[in-house]
């Protein structure tokens, strides 16, 4: 069993991508879930949304009509993560129930149960070219799968067990984010198969972790309160910002999105200043994602709902 040089808790946040005299407004409110919505995301093309709940349950969703296409149910946990394949015909995802399932997102039949983990798996995603899948566990357990048969390839592990809350890629796929519970961002390399570099990023661990497009920064939210931009390359804080949970890139990165409590915080990054608060949910919002385009932003929220956020032209407004 191999082990991380380290491990990462980490928070959220999201850089938009949007043009002066541009702001964002409440567009959609999806409702159907009975419990608390962990995640949600946007397809690639923002049409459709995928969420999951601790209902037990994920949905996948028609962002226009607000209508829910389709229930995936045979978690026995609450649903911690859902994540599309990268050509969308599957999804995965990560429960209280220690197992990995693998969806098909058109029919809704569950065509793998992977298990192998003995914790709550905490997050689950599709390796980039859709051949594999990796998940990281509450016991600080990785585990990497073949997404065909359903088997696992390796096993990694965080030092002392610390709890896996986030994982991403780099753009080209060569490297993956492990954000965990000692306050820690681990770098593994895909094809060195080891872990290149870690840093102590957040003293409450480390919520979420995000490569920007190409590759030179990460950003990272904490359970600390804080949100912080990297050199990835090196480890060091070029930036911080107040914000918590999640955090990421929109298109042109000249500002970024970040949770506070009930609120989506946008600052521009080169200023530092807060531009816009999105209010709206009735509790804590859980993650927020930018669409591909940065022109819309999806939230997860304790309050049961998903909020669709689109960027509007003040010209338009007025």
């Amino acid at each position: 069993m191999k082990r991380l040089c380290l491990v990462v808790l980490s928070l959220v946040l999201v850089l938009t991508s949007c043009e002066n005299k541009r702001e964002f407004t409440l567009l959609q409110t999806l409702e159907g879930h009975t419990f608390v919505v962990n995640t949600a995301f946007f397809s690639s093309n923002a049409d459709r949304a995928l969420s999951a709940s601790s209902d037990f349950s994920i949905k996948l969703w028609n962002i226009e009509s607000g209508h829910c296409i389709e229930t995936f149910k045979g978690h026995s946990g609450e649903v911690w993560s859902a994540n599309f394949s990268p050509d969308e015909t599957k999804i995965v995802s990560a429960s209280q129930d220690a197992t990995v399932k693998i969806w098909d997102a058109n029919s809704g039949t569950c065509l793998k149960n992977l298990t192998g983990h003995n914790a709550v798996v905490k997050y689950a995603v599709f390796f980039p070219d859709g051949t594999k899948i990796v998940s990281g566990a509450k016991d600080g357990e990785i585990k990497i799968w073949n997404a065909n048969t359903g088997s696992c390839i390796s096993t990694l592990e965080v030092p002392y067990n610390y709890q896996v809350n986030h994982i991403s890629f780099s753009q080209n796929g060569e490297k993956i984010i492990f954000s965990a519970e000692d306050g820690r961002v681990y770098l593994w390399d895909v094809i060195a198969d080891s872990c290149v570099l870690s840093w102590y990023a957040h003293s409450l661990g480390v919520k979420t972790a995000f490569y920007n497009s190409d590759g030179n920064r990460i950003i990272s939210a904490g359970g600390d309160g804080k949100v912080k931009i990297w050199d990835a390359e090196r480890g060091t804080c070029l930036k911080t910002f107040t914000g918590e949970k999640y955090a990421v890139y929109s298109l042109n990165e000249d500002f970024i999105a970040v949770i506070v409590d009930d609120e989506i915080w946008i600052y521009d990054v080169e200023t530092e200043e807060k531009i816009q608060t999105l209010s709206g949910h009735g509790n804590f919002i859980n993650s927020i994602m930018y669409s591909s385009d940065g022109k819309s932003i999806i939230s997860a929220s304790d309050d049961y709902t998903i909020k669709i956020w689109g960027e509007l032209n003040a010209d338009d407004i007025l």
